[in-house]
């Protein structure tokens, strides 16, 4: 039974210690040792916790779960250096008198994609409202000023267009990025012409090329023979190209 508590530790990817009443580890895996960088072998055979995780506040963190005379579980989010951990500790007293189980969990990963989502939630939410700004802009314009001038009201009308044919091109990419995220796109592979890729990809950019006062010439190299792709997910990818390179 020893062997197998032992195995099944050893695999494990959280930090577990077994914790007495005099704050000696009376048992731990080695990613509790990973996670903190604790030489065991130079530990004696009974470290204590501060020794193993040089960290006052997991250490006031055991001491309040020992006061505890229930098996409730504990629960607390830490930073140490660059990484973040979750520590789980739970009293023992009904089954073993005076231990603690503290497991260490490092979401720093989870932490750091959820920071990427917010970063691109801003990032989303600004590009949305930039043309939102301007259409609104445009159609005040067209109201105030040049509602009796031809010319120049088409004018504004194709400023808004070029505006609107970003929130799409924008949403677009949105639903896209939600699709490959849900792992539902299949690939439609046929013979495609580069050159009609590169025609369409172009198209589809040059109003928000214009408005960054770039321009887009799409000069293909006509004798390329046809390849086998996903005509709409490659046109994605060079539109998505052409994008940051404009930005």
């Amino acid at each position: 039974e020893r062997s197998k508590l032992e195995i099944v530790l050893n695999q494990m990817s959280d930090g577990v210690a077994i914790v007495n009443e005099n704050g000696q580890v009376l048992l731990s895996n080695p990613a509790a040792a990973r996670m903190f960088a604790a030489d065991l072998d130079t530990q004696p055979a009974n470290p204590t916790l501060i020794e193993i995780v040089r960290n006052h506040q997991i250490v006031s963190f055991w001491t309040s779960i020992t006061t505890e005379l229930q098996n409730d579980s504990a629960y607390l989010e830490i930073s140490i250096g660059t990484r973040i951990i979750q520590v789980f500790g739970i009293n023992l007293s009904e089954q073993q008198a005076g231990k603690v189980l503290m497991v260490f969990h490092d979401i720093s990963d989870i932490r750091q994609l959820e920071q990427v989502r917010k970063d691109f939630v801003a990032n989303v939410s600004h590009e949305l409202r930039t043309p939102m700004a301007s259409i609104k802009a445009l159609v005040e314009t067209i109201q105030e000023s040049y509602k009796d001038d031809p010319t120049r009201t088409e004018y504004f009308l194709e400023r808004i267009g070029i505006e609107i044919d970003i929130l799409t091109q924008t949403i677009q990419e949105l639903l896209e990025l939600s699709r490959i995220e849900s792992g539902k796109v299949p690939l439609k592979i046929t013979a495609v012409a580069p050159a009609d890729l590169l025609a369409s990809a172009g198209s589809r950019m040059q109003p928000q090329a214009e408005r960054s006062g770039i321009t887009i010439e799409v000069a293909p190299y006509t004798e390329i023979p046809n390849v086998s792709a996903d005509a709409e997910r490659i046109e994605q990818v060079l539109v998505n190209l052409i994008h940051n390179a404009i930005k």
